[in-house]
């Protein structure tokens, strides 16, 4: 709209527009994504199953389902829980804690350079603490 000014977004600086920037709204983990995914798909092939039709999801669905099965850094829902409960104890950003686990940076130079308000959120040593105890949980794909 015309003479609306809307607030400048900026990931850096942790400014959300007024949607993601409120309290009801958080990122999801890619490894979340994909069980909401994997649950959808269960609950279509089981119907197709009982109607006899062949497999109905989209191709982007599958896309999707494809690009999480192959970026997720967690292989089961017990991780993922125990990840963001490690992640709800920090005092970082909801962004940073997503971007933290998706992401898996190896080290504090790599997460600093990849999530940039980092360089001021939290102390070093517990960013390393913190990467490495979600290294911890993390399933390598070869």
């Amino acid at each position: 709209m015309a003479g609306i000014q809307q607030p400048e977004e900026n990931a850096a600086d942790l400014e959300f527009g007024p949607v993601f920037g409120s309290d009801s709204a958080f990122p999801l983990l890619i490894s979340e994504v994909q069980s909401l995914l994997e649950q959808r798909k269960a609950i279509e092939d089981k119907a197709n199953a009982e109607s006899g039709d062949t497999d109905s999801t989209s191709e982007t669905f599958q896309k999707t389902l494809h690009y999480c099965e192959k970026f997720g850094q967690f292989n089961n829902r017990e991780k993922v829980a125990e990840v963001r409960q490690l992640l709800s104890e920090t005092s970082l950003h909801k962004f940073e804690q997503a971007a933290l686990a998706n992401l898996c940076p190896s080290d504090v130079d790599e997460a600093k350079a990849v999530i940039p308000s980092l360089q001021s959120s939290i102390d070093e040593t517990d960013l390393e603490d913190l990467i490495e105890s979600i290294q911890a949980f993390r399933e390598f794909r070869e």
